[in-house]
């Protein structure tokens, strides 16, 4: 009887033990996808953006109103996210786990949308994710 206690202490310790080594790299592998799902879904907006801009003289009010949406998928890891465009800052973000992904469009002296990005409040190894994004 007092092995079986013994036993199932050791497969309690080993299971803990594995949970704490597995669970930061399941975080992140599941932080890095959000962001670079991101990344590729706000290119693939601002190229709308940045047409319906220059054929209107201004930003739309919505995403869907320059034919976007805010609805990301990735179906290769069925990962989806929600991204954010708020026109009075020509600007679009992405909640990736505590942080955020966030383009920002400001215009060149012709008139031409520029745009940036900046992560923010991501994992420290977000460094190594290949966003090309300035990381703070």
């Amino acid at each position: 009887m007092r092995a079986g206690w013994i036993s199932i202490a050791v497969l309690a310790l080993a299971g803990g033990l594995l949970v704490k080594i597995m669970l930061p790299v399941v975080q992140e592998d599941a932080q890095r996808k959000l962001a670079q799902l991101g990344r590729r879904g706000s290119d693939a907006q601002i190229v709308l953006l940045d047409a319906w801009y220059r054929q209107h003289g201004r930003w739309p009010a919505t995403l869907a109103q320059a034919g976007g949406s805010a609805e990301l998928y990735e179906p290769e890891y069925d990962a989806h996210a929600q991204l954010a465009w708020d026109a009075g800052k020509a600007e679009l973000t992405l909640p990736v786990g505590k942080g955020q992904l966030r383009r920002h469009a400001t215009l060149s002296a012709s008139g031409i949308p520029q745009w940036d990005c900046h992560a923010s409040g991501l994992l420290p190894q977000a460094q190594r994710w290949h966003l090309d994004c300035t990381l703070q």
